[in-house]
């Protein structure tokens, strides 16, 4: 379970996060121009749903066994809807861990990012770039490579899983909702935290 000093060692992160943030219009290159829903907020953030799962086809029509926490049917297809951030969360750190235990792996962001792209043929190098240059600025202790594999969710204490994934899911986040959601994104940290929790109690 998390101790004082993991809390001392999240307001480190977060902080890093958002100190990072404030550079990413230098040397950085250019995101693509992320979707928005009518009200003008980014659709991950509105829909709880930071990086944009989609609802699975089967047979051409959006259905499959929900996860927890998801608003069922969505009101935004082909774009799940979550009841709070944890559970969106929760979500994409199952997906990472379903590619983990594929009979082919995908262990590294090149990977990861490719496969959540939706496109076995085409890697974005784009959002690849942008994951691992922005990673290593919120945790440089860790030299993140778009060929490096990353460690499990399950061989690693907590608080050293906690560290290393963070940054790659706050820069996924940040792509898939823009680099001016930093904070916002960062605000969600806690939750992001008892979806890690919660899985590794399972």
């Amino acid at each position: 379970m998390p101790s004082r000093s993991d809390d001392n060692n999240d307001a480190v992160l977060i902080a890093l996060a958002a100190l990072a943030g404030a550079f990413l219009l230098f040397g950085r290159k250019e995101q693509e121009k992320p979707d928005v829903t009518t009200t003008g907020q980014p659709r991950g953030l509105a829909n709880k749903n930071p990086l944009n799962i989609k609802v699975p086809k089967v047979r051409g029509q959006f259905t499959h066994f929900p996860w927890q926490g998801e608003v069922v049917p969505s009101q935004d297809y082909p774009f799940s809807q979550f009841e709070t951030f944890e559970d969106g969360w929760r979500a994409a750190m199952k997906n990472m861990n379903a590619y983990r235990n594929m009979a082919v792996p995908l262990v590294t962001p090149a990977q990861i990012i490719q496969r959540w792209e939706g496109d076995s043929n085409i890697t974005n190098w784009n959002y690849v770039d942008y994951v691992v240059g922005r990673a290593n600025e919120i945790n440089p202790a860790y030299d993140y490579h778009h060929g490096k594999p990353l460690p499990s969710f399950t061989e690693l204490s907590y608080n050293d899983t906690l560290k290393i994934w963070w940054p790659i899911f706050l820069a996924m986040a940040e792509f898939e909702n823009g680099a001016n959601q930093t904070q916002t994104i960062a605000g969600t940290y806690s939750a992001f935290r008892r979806a890690l929790t919660s899985i590794r109690d399972e």
